[in-house]
């Protein structure tokens, strides 16, 4: 099938450039297959997400329980939250697979997407 436009393929670098660029030495993902940066960068944004998101909650609760707004059993056992962060580090590869795999299509023109009205 016909490439449609570089445009997604570009906003996909650009994207691919700025999350890697900014996290992982480039001599490590510069090589990689584009479909490899993209799964890549998912990856890793939604890890640094994942691990500022549950932060920012457990540190709300902990505050909420020192306030007294919340009982203490409110807070799940550390046991408990180092296995959740384990189920979650384990799925996020998979869950990386799937942005990847649709950028992978519309870049390929698989799909009904257009970067401009004019290619409707």
């Amino acid at each position: 099938m016909e490439y449609i436009s570089h445009s997604f393929a570009d906003e996909a670098s650009s994207y691919n450039n700025f999350v890697l660029g900014n996290s992982i030495p480039s001599f490590l993902w510069k090589d990689l297959p584009h479909p490899a940066q993209t799964w890549l960068r998912s990856w890793v944004a939604g890890t640094v997400l994942y691990f500022l998101s549950s932060f920012v909650s457990y540190f709300s609760i902990r505050f909420l329980v020192h306030r007294g707004r919340l009982a203490k059993e409110t807070l799940p056992p550390n046991k408990a939250m180092l296995v959740q962060m384990l189920v979650a580090m384990k799925a996020l590869p998979m869950y990386s697979a799937l942005p990847a795999l649709s950028e992978f299509l519309v870049e390929n023109g698989w799909t009904r997407c257009y970067s401009s009205i004019n290619e409707v």
